[in-house]
């Protein structure tokens, strides 16, 4: 009697151990999944951080283009207003490349339904005075400060977009991508001073107004700007 009553008791202890097992299995494939889970979203998400970097790193390149040209019509056309005539003749082919410089930021913008890509075309709204700045040093009316104001706000609006590059995974990259931002300031500050010049002083021999404590305030942030990007540059 003992023995047949101790049989079931013996028949469910491998099942209860049975059991056991395949709860403990079942937690360790759960806790594994999560973690492949986390894993994969990481992966797709540096993966998609990565696609939209590249994108935007190819966009602020054509960006940076028109920002050149802008600052070369400005010196040109700051300059012409100021009284420099022979300047009169290079506008021309200035303008074309700013205009083709805008024609590729155009393009560079087709198809793109993004932040940093409805960032752009917002800003480029401010172009649309340039046809007015032409006009007005053709027709004799321009004048300096009016002048180098517009090209000015204009560069400095665009040249602190930012597309998000500065939000990057990538360290490294990060790290790059602000060096190049200060190194940029300088070049954007040695064109002002250039504009300055070339407007106030060229054609009459000396600063008008207060353009030279303009000039003096455009010098300070150019060395102050050169000497932070050794702070900031990366190793080659």
């Amino acid at each position: 009697m003992d023995l047949v009553s101790s049989l079931p008791a013996l028949s469910a202890r491998p099942r209860t151990i049975r059991t056991r097992l395949l709860r403990i299995l079942g937690l360790a494939l759960a806790v594994l999944l999560a973690l492949l889970g986390v894993f994969a979203a990481e992966q797709v998400s540096g993966y998609r951080n990565a696609s939209a970097t590249a994108a935007n790193a190819r966009l602020e390149i054509v960006l940076q283009g028109l920002v050149h040209e802008l600052q070369k019509e400005r010196g040109l056309t700051t300059g012409y207003v100021g009284g420099v005539g022979q300047f009169r003749a290079k506008l021309p082919a200035q303008r074309k490349a700013t205009d083709t410089a805008r024609t590729a930021l155009d393009g560079a913008l087709a198809g793109r339904d993004d932040a940093a890509a409805d960032s752009v075309r917002e800003s480029l709204g401010r172009l649309g005075g340039l046809a007015g700045i032409r006009r007005s040093a053709d027709g004799g009316s321009g004048q300096v400060k009016a002048t180098f104001d517009y090209f000015t706000t204009t560069i400095t609006v665009l040249d602190r977009l930012g597309l998000g590059l500065d939000d990057v995974h990538d360290g490294r990259l990060r790290d790059a991508y602000q060096s190049l931002q200060v190194l940029g300031n300088a070049k954007e500050f040695t064109g002002e001073e250039r504009a300055i010049v070339l407007g106030s002083v060229r054609a009459g021999g000396r600063f008008r107004g207060d353009d030279y404590s303009r000039f003096m305030e455009i010098r300070a942030g150019r060395l102050a700007a050169l000497e932070a990007f050794p702070r900031t540059a990366t190793p080659a």
